[in-house]
């Protein structure tokens, strides 16, 4: 019998990064729900800053992706259009959230940082639904191996160092599925592959600082599939 032929790559990994921001996400929600809360509050607040950070350099990737898109396929200009606004709305809506957890992290009751995820699943959930249904395909359909080569190395210049970004490489893989995972590693150049490795035990610290012994060390990359079953 033939066996399945596994997924195709996708250059964009914009699909991985939806799930890792919607798994931290929901990771986030039950740690700041839970009775355990207190001893987190530092390192629970200080990721939440760091994960709009993420969310904004995923956004400047996208809007120098999506031109290309357009450029290829003008049919896609209203699609871009629709997601360049749900780009600006979730951006104060990130700010906000970034504002609650430092006052989480100083002492604050966790009903301003809860009503923060809330606003920001309101408007992100949709928007990356939509991007992954309508506007990946599109994308993926449309641009040459050469135009991704490109893009890919402008969003990695984009990242704030080399380690910082193997860092960023482990939690965006975290929860994943095997089959991405090997997909996203033999993409990577030598010296990242080296980076990321080197960089395993210091993400498995700040993982157990934040989830070990709660239900949020359950969840996995969430995806458009698994995503109603954490929620």
């Amino acid at each position: 019998m033939a066996s399945e032929a596994p997924p195709a790559p996708d250059p964009s990994m914009i699909r991985t990064a939806h799930a890792a921001f919607r798994r931290d996400l929901v990771r986030a929600r039950i740690v700041a729900a839970g009775g355990d809360r207190d001893g987190r509050r530092l390192v629970l607040g200080d990721h939440l800053v760091w994960l709009m950070g993420a969310l904004r350099r995923h956004h400047e990737a996208e809007d120098a992706l999506y031109p290309l898109v357009v450029d290829r396929q003008p049919a896609a200009a209203p699609l871009v259009a629709t997601v360049d606004a749900e780009h600006g709305a979730i951006a104060p809506a990130a700010g906000v959230l970034e504002e609650a957890a430092r006052e989480f992290a100083e002492g604050a009751e966790p009903d301003r940082l809860l009503s923060a995820l809330t606003d920001l699943d309101s408007v992100l959930l949709p928007h990356l639904e939509r991007e992954e249904a309508e506007l990946v395909p599109v994308a993926l359909g449309s641009l040459s191996a050469e135009q991704w080569q490109d893009w890919q190395r402008l969003r990695a210049a984009g990242a704030t160092s080399p380690a910082q970004r193997a860092l960023e490489v482990h939690w965006l893989l975290d929860g994943a599925d095997p089959s991405t995972r090997g997909a996203v590693l033999a993409r990577m150049p030598a010296v990242p592959r080296l980076l990321h490795r080197l960089r395993r035990r210091a993400y498995a610290r700040r993982s157990r600082k934040l989830w070990a012994g709660t239900p949020a060390a359950r969840v996995p990359a969430l995806t458009l599939q698994n995503y109603a079953d954490w929620t």
